[in-house]
């Protein structure tokens, strides 16, 4: 059975951390913000056979979410599924009303098995100075 697993991102940093890089790709946070998060227990590292996932409690207005900062799987297509029960247990645990993920790759739209719905979109207009 697949599982996310807790785990001391010291411990796994060398392997991850180009992984990390990739996942916050277009994000304004860097992959050693992750680290230091997880470092001083703002965000918590689990790891997968497959892969690693990245979690973080946020509170907004609506409540306490998980969020998951960074993913990564090498492994079959599926992830979200094969994992869903993992993020639905450490939301519970920490009293959140959802977990949720932010994307910039439209092909989460297509990919989302049922559950997970899009709730919002962000649209950007830059402005040169000048």
């Amino acid at each position: 059975m697949d599982a996310l697993n807790p785990a001391d991102i010291r411990d796994h940093w060398d392997r991850i951390a180009p992984a990390v890089a990739e996942c916050l790709l277009g994000d304004e946070d860097r992959p050693e913000d992750v680290y230091a998060a997880c470092l001083y227990g703002h965000a918590h590292l689990y790891l997968a056979a497959d892969g690693f996932v990245v979690f973080k409690k946020r509170r907004t207005r609506l409540g306490t979410e998980l969020r998951v900062w960074c993913a990564h799987c090498t492994g079959p297509a599926g992830a979200l599924v094969r994992y869903r029960p993992d993020v639905e247990r450490l939301a519970k645990e920490i009293g959140a009303r959802a977990a949720v993920f932010e994307s910039h790759r439209p092909g989460f739209d297509r990919a989302l098995p049922p559950g997970w719905k899009r709730v919002s979109a962000v649209y950007e207009l830059e402005v040169g100075h000048g």
